[in-house]
């Protein structure tokens, strides 16, 4: 992969992430620091995701997970 595929992605939170797409599936999956200080691994699969869009739909989800206790839904 490219070093910096991630760093398109616009996240509040504090991450490191690696992103990928392969058919119209799109991912990344990477580390997500949360409020307490602690890491969590996050893995996100969009399958069928739009040409535009998804990046914001995961730069969401990045930092919803940095802000909740628990399971992101």
């Amino acid at each position: 992969g490219q070093d910096g595929t991630a760093a398109r992605t616009r996240v509040q939170a504090h991450a490191r992430l690696k992103t990928g797409s392969l058919n119209g599936v799109r991912a990344a999956a990477g580390y997500v620091r949360d409020r307490d200080g602690h890491w969590l691994s996050l893995v996100v699969l969009l399958e069928d995701a739009p040409e535009s869009g998804w990046r914001e739909l995961l730069g969401w989800l990045v930092d919803r997970a940095a802000v909740t206790d628990g399971p992101v839904p």
